[in-house]
């Protein structure tokens, strides 16, 4: 997941945009904050083709942002929309939490977009990143409707259901760095030997909503499997297996050449020598991945457990060092010569991270502050953010815990020359903690920039 999701994502736990009702909605526009019901809670970003009219039934893809961000993939897909003749929207009120949630903004979307909207009811997508794809998967499976699920970044293991509901499109889009990228493959497996149709892609990237012609692809893909756009769709196909053999990536190469079983690409030239040597080491790589990630996974249970073992829960039962030495651990792979060992490292180092991350936010939801703190000591192992630590700072500052504001402050002014102590003065939620004089001794000691004209 990049530094700016996760601010943005941080900055906006609590935020739903301003709404206004439309009428009569423009085509051919980003449409953001608006509602289609004057009665209801929900707040949609949308899209219309500039050629929509009611005369006809139009497919749609509804989105799912893990982070409530409903403006994401609407303004980064909205040319899709426009080009192949898809509404699509996402609501602001679907965000990583409970399913029951998301079932419930699910229905209220269903219901108000079916009565504004001409919709092709065999033509509806589910589309979401991280969480989001998880929402969508589960929605496929306990629900007819659903045509095609485009999974981005994550998976979701019950899948029991979609067998049943004759033909269903699955598509999972993931970017090589993407921590998830194991359990993508494993349900592809899943999907494969359950007989659904299904497609990979694996984009250049880390954990992040995929790259428009990638995204376009997924599309194209689904509309093929509706009989429209074969021609393009094998174009766009060719064009990017030809990439791959030309950078040397002959695994997935193969892999996309495999995976089309109705398309022939025998014109296509594979090394077998060397496909066969890369082959070799990318299942040695994903092996050891997976034997990483479950001594990753049995740590946190163990974690878990002795955390919750008592009540209230004791941060003091954390043992730090642990995931200390998975930072080591991961750190290495990424310093190694090997291009393989570098990915299965960056990859680890996210999923504990990403992890970790969340464990900050459900905390502070919760109020509990020292498990945040915890957590966030925890966390910067892996990917120090300074305007995170800043953030945390804040809220602790401005809810009485001074030990905790104070260590984030240290933390800040030691690891990062975009504060200074001049920043701390100017924010009204630290002035109780600087009328303590060995507070504010302490801060100004570390601060690496220097105090001008502060009258002090």
């Amino acid at each position: 997941m990049s530094k700016y999701y996760l601010i943005i994502i941080f900055c906006s736990l609590l935020y739903l945009p301003t709404t206004s009702l439309a009428s009569d909605l423009p085509k051919g526009e980003f449409l953001d904050s608006i509602k289609l019901n004057e009665n209801s809670n929900l707040i949609y970003s949308l899209y219309l083709p500039g050629s929509y009219s009611s005369e006809k039934e139009w497919p749609i893809i509804y989105f799912f942002d893990p982070g409530g961000l409903g403006f994401m993939p609407i303004k980064n897909y909205q040319s899709i929309a426009e080009e192949f003749g898809f509404i699509i929207i996402c609501s602001y009120n679907s965000r990583n939490g409970p399913l029951e949630n998301n079932l419930k903004v699910f229905d209220g979307m269903l219901d108000e977009t079916f009565k504004e909207f001409s919709i092709n009811k065999e033509r509806i997508i589910c589309s979401g990143f991280s969480g989001g794809s998880r929402v969508s998967l589960a929605l496929a499976n306990d629900t007819q409707i659903i045509n095609t699920v485009i999974a981005c970044g994550a998976g979701e293991p019950s899948i029991e259901n979609l067998y049943k509901f004759g033909q269903f499109n699955y598509v999972s889009l993931v970017g090589h760095l993407d921590f998830n990228l194991l359990e993508m493959i494993e349900l592809d497996s899943k999907m494969d030997n359950l007989k659904i149709n299904n497609y990979r892609l694996v984009f250049t990237g880390p954990h992040r909503w995929p790259p428009l012609k990638y995204y376009r692809e997924a599309v194209l893909w689904t509309m093929n499997n509706w009989g429209m756009n074969s021609i393009l769709f094998s174009e766009t196909v060719d064009h990017r297996i030809d990439s791959l053999i030309t950078s040397n990536n002959l695994v997935e190469a193969q892999r996309n050449i495999d995976q089309l079983k109705n398309v022939s690409y025998d014109n296509k030239i594979i090394d077998q020598k060397s496909f066969k040597k890369q082959k070799k080491l990318y299942i040695k790589a994903i092996k050891y991945e997976t034997n990483l990630r479950s001594e990753i996974m049995e740590s946190f249970k163990v974690m878990y457990q002795k955390l919750y073992s008592t009540f209230p829960p004791n941060p003091d039962s954390i043992n730090v060092n642990i995931w200390e030495g998975f930072s080591k651990k991961t750190n290495k792979l990424i310093e190694s010569d090997d291009e393989l060992k570098k990915d299965v490292g960056t990859r680890m180092r996210s999923f504990i991270s990403a992890n970790l991350f969340e464990r900050i936010q459900w905390n502070i939801q919760a109020k509990d502050w020292r498990l945040a703190d915890k957590f966030a000591e925890m966390w910067q192992f892996y990917n120090y953010v300074p305007q995170i630590t800043w953030q945390l700072a804040k809220i602790f500052a401005s809810n009485g815990e001074e030990e905790l504001a104070i260590r984030n402050l240290r933390i800040l002014l030691i690891n990062s020359s975009d504060y200074s102590f001049q920043n701390i003065i100017d924010e009204d939620v630290f002035n109780n903690l600087l009328m303590n004089e060995s507070n504010y001794d302490q801060l100004k000691e570390l601060s690496k920039t220097e105090i001008e004209n502060t009258g002090n």
